[in-house]
């Protein structure tokens, strides 16, 4: 048997019957060794990181992970698949001030200001209030946007 075979997250083409591509958003860091460039230190952190977010949204985010700074994405275009909808929102009503603080696009500044905000209107808030309120710049609304709930 080869590794592919008993690979939970590697999905076979019924057709043709070759391997399809990896789910990023799901495999574990054994079905990522395999892949081009990732060895088992790489295919962790991928995961570690992914944990963090909560999900890929972009295979360009591979480049956020601590030495994969200068990889080449597009080398994995037909290797793997996103499915975004496997993406963890993070509660920006609920969230304590470590888990807020512990994804890798908000800092200690935009933690605090969420906190003090949320406390400040007594009310549920919705994410589009950060941006609308100076909270989060629009740059840094553009890669967290898609986290918040």
């Amino acid at each position: 048997l080869l590794w592919m075979d008993i690979n939970p997250f590697l999905i076979f083409n019924t057709e043709t019957k070759s391997p399809a591509r990896i789910e990023l958003n799901l495999a574990d860091s054994a079905s990522l060794i395999p892949l081009p460039g990732i060895g088992p230190v790489l295919a962790s952190r991928i995961i570690k990181y992914r944990q963090l977010l909560g999900g890929f949204v972009s295979l360009d985010q591979l480049n956020e992970v601590y030495g994969m700074e200068l990889y080449d994405p597009a080398i994995l275009l037909p290797l793997v698949r996103l499915d975004t909808g496997l993406v963890t929102g993070l509660d920006i009503n609920t969230a304590s001030y470590g888990r807020l603080l512990r994804h890798p696009y908000l800092d200690q500044g935009e933690v605090e200001a969420i906190i003090q905000y949320r406390t400040f209107r007594g009310t549920r808030i919705s994410p589009g209030e950060l941006l609308e309120n100076s909270l989060l710049d629009s740059m840094k609304w553009e890669k967290v946007s898609f986290y918040i709930k």
